[in-house]
């Protein structure tokens, strides 16, 4: 990492998942800093683990787990969260404004969609096998 040199931000957002199946970390980058799959252009947020906001949200799915689309923005954890995050990392790091990305699989990608639409500072949005359906 060189303080000097400015970076994109790009959040990772992962798929839905079952209860009690959170996300392997091994299987994607620690931290915040130094992921691989950006040549070190980029600051990756990455979070990782079982969200648990969805079912208290969507009532119906008890056992499924996912990323909270539904809350406004004022209420909504998720978004509190990866605020929070841009906040720390922007603090501590030479970030170049108006490079943030969000990367989503799935669930994720509606997260990274709802992000845009709560008027968050995203320069573009990728959505991988968003609403994919059998």
């Amino acid at each position: 990492y060189d303080p000097g040199r400015p970076l994109a931000i790009v959040y990772e957002l992962h798929g839905d998942q079952e209860e009690g199946s959170p996300q392997d970390p091994s299987t994607s980058t620690q931290g915040i800093f130094g992921a691989d799959e950006y040549g070190g252009a980029a600051i990756v947020i990455a979070l990782r683990g079982e969200n648990i906001v969805a079912p208290a949200v969507r009532d119906d799915l008890a056992a499924f787990v996912s990323w909270d689309t539904l809350s406004p923005p004022a209420t909504n954890l998720d978004i509190a969260a990866l605020r929070a995050f841009r906040a720390y990392v922007e603090d501590r790091a030479c970030v170049e404004l108006g490079k943030v990305f969000a990367v989503g699989f799935s669930g994720g990608g509606f997260l990274a969609q709802t992000m845009r639409c709560f008027g968050e500072d995203l320069r573009a949005v990728a959505d991988i096998l968003l609403g994919a359906q059998r």
